[in-house]
């Protein structure tokens, strides 16, 4: 076959064309930091990172649920352990109270003590996070829970948020289980309650009842309270252990995406300066080849 100017000139724009290719390919992804700067690079390594951003974008929204989880838990946890206080010092003030040498004065400043008590583990019961009543069952926004002579407003929804795939954990505590289950308040009526039960056993001077029925009330309700912290207490654990499951996931999740998608700069610019070096190269062997023709001098 016989080979023409032409046919040297042709090959060697190809080469040319395809050592120019090569060097914008890799400038491009130094200039992108991707191995992968469209699917069309790499297909199979290309689905490989879209289901490990899937993966990813999974464990982030869990972390965000275990997050809010535990905030929630916290505050829950934190309003019950106000309620313990002030039932705590209702048990001191009863005992206090029970005392049958105690002056008519000092059971009415008791009373009025307690009265101070009731107001505020109403309050307590009307506790807010992110604008939600957090002992309000499903019925998180709207009227508050608790109002003094009202009925319990909230309902006894036990609220789950997905920590893991098919894991669905609850993760409030409703009115009925913290106040009216622990003789606290009475379901119907707010104001009704064993702390009422007390104020109006010090206004009457009926010590007996005080240091009797009442005191094993307010004992009993420190009990139960206690018992609902223990239990908020270990879904907190499993809060906390999934947590620092999930934030072990996405290290190891990112890491092996970054291994797919991240460009090793340093082996990528040892690329381009190959690249650069068989282009130059290229370039001066084409200037060799194509030697000047007759038409030259011609023109």
């Amino acid at each position: 076959m016989r080979i023409t100017t032409k046919m040297i000139k042709m090959d060697s724009i190809t080469s040319l064309q395809e050592n120019m290719r090569r060097l914008s390919e890799i400038q491009e992804k130094l200039s992108a930091g991707k191995m992968i700067v469209r699917p069309s690079d790499d297909p199979v390594l290309t689905a490989r990172s879209m289901d490990l951003t899937r993966s990813l974008n999974d464990i982030e929204q869990y972390q965000k649920n275990v997050e809010d989880n535990v905030s929630w838990l916290d505050y829950t946890d934190t309003a019950l352990n106000n309620l313990t206080s002030v039932l705590q010092r209702a048990r001191e003030l009863a005992v206090k109270g029970a005392n049958g040498t105690m002056p008519e004065d000092s059971l009415e400043a008791i009373s009025a003590e307690v009265e101070q008590l009731m107001d505020h583990v109403v309050s307590i019961g009307n506790t807010t996070y992110g604008g939600r009543y957090i002992f309000a069952g499903f019925k998180t926004i709207g009227d508050k829970p608790f109002e003094q002579g009202e009925a319990y407003r909230g309902d006894n929804g036990q609220m789950t948020r997905e920590v893991s795939p098919g894991v669905n954990l609850a993760i409030n505590v409703t009115g009925q289980e913290a106040f009216i289950d622990s003789g606290i308040f009475d379901g119907s009526n707010v104001g009704e309650g064993v702390l009422n039960d007390l104020k109006v056993a010090l206004e009457t001077g009926d010590q007996a009842a005080v240091g009797g029925a009442i005191l094993g009330k307010v004992d009993g309700a420190l009990d139960k309270i206690l018992a609902l912290r223990a239990k908020m207490g270990a879904r907190s654990h499993r809060m906390e252990l999934t947590k620092g499951r999930w934030e072990e996931a996405k290290i190891n999740t990112t890491q092996l995406l970054s291994g797919f998608q991240d460009v090793d700069v340093a082996e990528m610019v040892m690329k381009l300066k190959t690249e650069e070096n068989v282009y130059q190269t290229a370039l001066g062997a084409v200037a060799r080849t194509i030697q000047p023709t007759l038409i030259n001098f011609l023109n």
